[in-house]
């Protein structure tokens, strides 16, 4: 059984879901979050702890949807391949206001060849926002996909372009 806390934040581009176990995000999604987009866990989320890092989250994307870079420094608890979790670490290592190809972000986890495996590992991340596949376009600057819809990735764009 996953034991969790589940919370929303209103954002200018839509509600986020939120999810928190053991004082650590572990999903974010731009619609309701479904019990297959949680990892099993065991054990019990400490409330206090939970509304603690809750309060933290809100505040640091109150300052992202402010126009200003929160640096993000909330726990995460993320699962994956190791491959999943290389590309991961390479996109948060995208600074606020930019972005990088698909290939660019192949290319910086030593694979220059997997920009296709590095679309699909970035469609997998369960904590989007907080680990930055909306800065991720493709090569032709085009904006791609989005879990959150490209509508959403645009508007996110645009709020660190105006920074």
């Amino acid at each position: 059984m996953v034991n969790t806390e589940l919370s929303i934040y209103h954002s200018p581009v839509g509600i986020l879901h939120i999810a928190i176990h053991d004082a650590h995000i572990i999903a974010v999604s731009f619609s309701e979050l479904r019990p297959e987009q949680l990892p099993l866990l065991s054990g019990r989320s400490g409330t206090d702890l939970c509304n603690g890092t809750l309060a933290d989250l809100s505040l640091q994307l109150d300052t992202y949807f402010s126009g200003n870079d929160p640096y993000f420094n909330i726990p995460l608890r993320v699962y994956g391949t190791d491959f999943e979790l290389r590309v991961w670490k390479a996109c948060m290592n995208i600074p606020f206001g930019e972005t990088r190809s698909y290939g660019e972000l192949a290319r910086d986890i030593g694979n220059a060849r997997a920009a296709r495996a590095v679309g699909n590992a970035l469609s997998l991340n369960r904590i989007p926002l907080l680990i930055p596949c909306h800065r991720v376009i493709r090569a032709n600057g085009e904006t791609g996909e989005y879990a959150g819809g490209v509508k959403i990735k645009e508007k996110l764009l645009q709020i660190e372009k105006e920074q």
